[in-house]
């Protein structure tokens, strides 16, 4: 209740320090703050809203995403261009970190091999919120990483007009080039500060289906193919040839997946058992 009414007081900083009180995904039947926020250009707020509310109704969402999706205008360049600055401090902090720990590799008492990977996935991830992405796309990070029920998304996702639906599409289409190309399973061993907050490619794949399957019919009828389009088929046909290439594996991926247990080493001996170690890690050429 006091959330809401600051929010309808605008009382947006004040707004922003209760937030920074209360714990992550603590706040409940708060979901109507985000497209709040969005209209008011507070995208600070938006984002730690993101972290904050327990439970993101579809059409709460929905209302965020469109306004977000609008073109940048001059009445909201100056909020979006700071807000991306802001993004851009944060990534620029974390790779300074992950530098910082390679560098002390060389000292004997240096970060393991391990420390080692993880500092160079923290980069990578870090780098990857604010390459590429322009200012108004920087803006949907948050919000699409927030879990959302997709079957209620479905419905709402048709109120989407022509252009935002292109600009949605282009904005999904480079993180999955960029999970495809550059990240691959970094991104899910990162702990990443809640301003560099992203989608998970599972997510990026969940928004990518509903949107399609809403707008497909004026995607097949429109002259030409949209170069968003174009993207996402060649990114995710690389991730179908990477999945097809398991199936023969496909007894071995699901004993792993079930954790069943090994034989017993007297019964390993006497059946020639062996044990090898399957890599399914992609790694970025």
């Amino acid at each position: 209740l006091l959330c809401q009414l600051l929010s309808d007081g605008e009382s947006w900083q004040l707004l922003e320090q209760v937030l920074q009180l209360a714990p992550q995904q603590g706040l409940a039947g708060c979901s109507g703050l985000l497209p709040a926020a969005a209209a008011a250009q507070q995208y600070s707020l938006l984002s730690l809203l993101c972290i904050k509310v327990e439970e993101v109704e579809a059409h709460d969402a929905m209302a965020a995403l469109r306004s977000l999706l609008r073109p940048t205008s001059a009445t909201t360049l100056a909020a979006r261009k700071a807000y991306y600055t802001h993004v851009r401090g944060h990534a620029a902090a974390a790779i300074t970190e992950a530098e910082q720990q390679l560098a002390a590799a060389a000292a004997p008492s240096g970060p393991s091999q391990q420390q080692q990977h993880e500092a160079l996935a923290l980069a990578a991830c870090a780098a990857a919120v604010v390459d590429g992405f322009s200012y108004a796309e920087a803006l949907l990070h948050p919000l699409l990483a927030v879990p959302m029920d997709t079957p209620g998304l479905q419905v709402l996702m048709q109120q989407l007009d022509n252009s935002s639906v292109d600009r949605l599409l282009a904005y999904l289409a480079k993180w999955v080039d960029k999970y495809t190309h550059v990240l691959g399973d970094a991104a899910h061993t990162v702990v990443l500060p809640p301003q560099l907050l992203f989608p998970t490619f599972p997510q990026v794949l969940d928004w990518v289906k509903v949107t399609l399957d809403c707008h497909l019919a004026r995607l097949l009828m429109s002259q030409g193919c949209s170069p968003a389009i174009t993207k996402l088929q060649g990114a995710l046909k690389l991730q179908v040839d990477a999945c097809q290439q398991l199936l023969p594996l496909h007894g071995v991926t699901e004993h792993i997946r079930s954790h069943a247990p090994l034989p017993a080493a007297h019964v390993a001996a006497a059946t020639q058992y062996t044990v090898e170690l399957l890599d399914l890690s992609i790694s970025a050429s």
